[in-house]
């Protein structure tokens, strides 16, 4: 972190883990012990990092636990989740329970992409190992705007249908990877507004515009100006982080869609 200019980190996420299929007291028993050991690491060295509890979903009452848990005695920064637990994706009215909590605690929420039943074996021609390179570069990535899709969808023209988004509105998202497929879509997603009269006014509150510039994206992978500076700690590449000031391939596409400049916040995970 010295070495590359990183002032404070903030954990996040499990490795190894696959809340899909692992016995419920493992996903549980699991997600608390990586949330006291990140208390731990954050409170032994003050001021270099924080925490993202992990929610053991998609057990919603031990999440709810995990959450009264996580604020009230580890006073954590905010929560971990993933962008999807099998197909089903977090916009989904399986999960407003836990949203519902996060929203009235007016939480930050940080998502990664994760992988779903849905997209195995994809092009298999290309496929050299089990999760490379279709799986890791396309869908995983795309899973991320999925989630995001699934949270700011309101329905059909006409029909006033009530986005995730909207219902949980003081929930602070950040999204991984520049919001995956985002940058590709956006213009499917929002249609006409995405004409450039229609991108130069302040967006409708709570319209898909609203949501996608009031969202927060992470660079992994990504080069820098946008939000979030996030690196996979097996991985740290101290030489891609000092590089990163110097680029702004991200910043250059999101810029169409007026997302927000970065406000000087740094983490890791």
């Amino acid at each position: 972190m010295d070495r590359s200019g990183v002032a404070t980190a903030v954990l996040s996420g499990i490795t190894g883990m696959n809340a899909d299929t692992d016995p419920k007291d493992e996903t549980v028993r699991r997600a608390r012990l990586t949330n006291e050991f990140g208390t731990k690491v954050v409170a032994d060295h003050k001021g270099r990092f924080g925490v993202f509890a992990t929610l053991p979903l998609p057990h919603i009452d031990e999440s709810l636990k995990e959450i009264e848990y996580a604020f009230d005695t580890l006073k954590a920064d905010g929560v971990f989740v993933w962008t999807n637990y099998g197909d089903h994706w977090l916009g989904e009215k399986a999960f407003s329970k836990v949203f519902d909590e996060l929203h009235r605690r007016k939480a930050v929420v940080y998502t990664h992409y994760a992988q779903s039943p849905c997209c195995f074996g994809r092009q298999p021609d290309t496929q050299l190992q089990p999760e490379t390179p279709v799986l890791r570069k396309i869908e995983m990535p795309t899973n991320t705007t999925r989630a995001i899709w699934s949270l700011i969808y309101d329905g059909e023209p006409g029909r006033n249908t009530q986005s995730a988004a909207t219902r949980h509105s003081d929930v602070t998202f950040i999204w991984s990877h520049a919001g995956g497929s985002l940058v590709g879509l956006a213009g499917q997603f929002l249609g006409a507004p995405t004409a450039a009269e229609v991108l130069a006014k302040v967006p409708e509150k709570n319209s898909m515009l609203y949501h996608l510039r009031r969202f927060y994206y992470d660079t992994a992978q990504h080069g820098e100006h946008r939000i979030i500076l996030e690196g996979h700690w097996t991985k740290p590449p101290a030489k891609q982080v000092g590089t990163l000031a110097d680029r702004g391939e991200v910043g250059k596409h999101f810029q169409r869609y007026g997302l927000p400049p970065a406000e000087g916040a740094n983490s890791s995970s």
